[in-house]
């Protein structure tokens, strides 16, 4: 990445969503976004000690690494572990970085808008909601869906279940109902935007916090395309080769015709809200 991609006068948060890979840099220094996400970055790291050649050459190596900032484009190749921390350490983090940075802003929005319509306070106030119902989706991932697929991974054992019954279906299920509810939830947010009141532009910060949500929401259907037809497809591929004695697949790509018997699995499971068909 070339140094003229950073500069030292964007935000911490508009920084880090950039090159994520910068955090634990910049955190061994005491930058951090919980504070002062919103300060410009090279104040931050001036304060701190911190010189602004290293941030660009740390920065630099991320794009050089073998594992690039955003792998996104080989994900169908990765194996179950890798895609599990790939998902947490690149897409969690930056969920959380882009509504650290969106919450502030829609409320500086709310409060010096020369109209301050409930609309605009509706919407300050759903995006705080939203963030912790986020949280909130990504604690019940890694406990239900995380956890319960690596232990699959490592496991040599037959699935306790059959084919039937597949013990990884009915989390995987749950989560992907719970998908489709911070979608729900998202989409009301955006909804807000269409109101009357919103519908103008309304300055640099109402511009800012609409780029903001459109951000956020590539980043949520990226996250949730690689959790559902990538990570959830291979642990119920993986389990269900084992109950066949098949070859166990390694990554998604290696599903094959077993991704859509995988599917047809799932989707068999959120129709019955999460419960095995009688």
């Amino acid at each position: 990445m070339s140094a003229s991609l950073i500069d030292p006068g964007q935000s911490l948060a508009s920084l880090l969503i950039a090159v994520p890979t910068l955090a634990p840099h910049l955190a061994a220094h005491g930058v951090d976004i919980g504070c002062s996400g919103h300060r410009p970055a090279g104040e931050l790291c001036a304060r701190a000690g911190v010189d602004w050649d290293s941030v660009a050459r740390w920065a630099e190596e991320a794009t050089l690494a073998p594992r690039r900032s955003c792998p996104c484009a080989r994900t169908a190749d990765m194996t179950l572990p890798e895609l599990i921390t790939h998902i947490i350490e690149y897409h969690h983090r930056r969920v959380e970085i882009m509504l650290d940075q969106l919450r502030p802003e829609t409320v500086r929005w709310a409060n010096s808008a020369s109209t301050t319509g409930p609309s605009l306070k509706r919407l300050a106030w759903g995006l705080v909601a939203f963030a912790n119902q986020v949280r909130d989706h990504f604690l019940r991932e890694q406990t239900h869906a995380f956890r319960p697929l690596l232990k699959l991974a490592k496991t040599n054992a037959n699935p306790p279940f059959g084919l039937s019954h597949p013990a990884i279906g009915h989390p995987l299920a749950l989560l992907f109902l719970d998908h489709d509810h911070v979608f729900d939830s998202f989409g009301s947010i955006l909804s807000l935007l269409e109101q009357d009141a919103l519908r103008e532009p309304s300055g640099a910060l109402g511009a800012q916090v609409r780029s903001g949500l459109g951000d956020l929401g590539n980043e949520l259907q990226q996250m949730m395309h690689e959790e559902n037809n990538l990570l959830f497809a291979l642990g119920l591929g993986l389990e269900r080769a084992r109950a066949l004695g098949e070859a166990l697949p390694v990554s998604p790509r290696q599903l094959d015709r077993g991704l859509l018997a995988a599917f047809s699995e799932l989707r068999a499971y959120r129709v019955a809200g999460g419960r095995p068909e009688q």
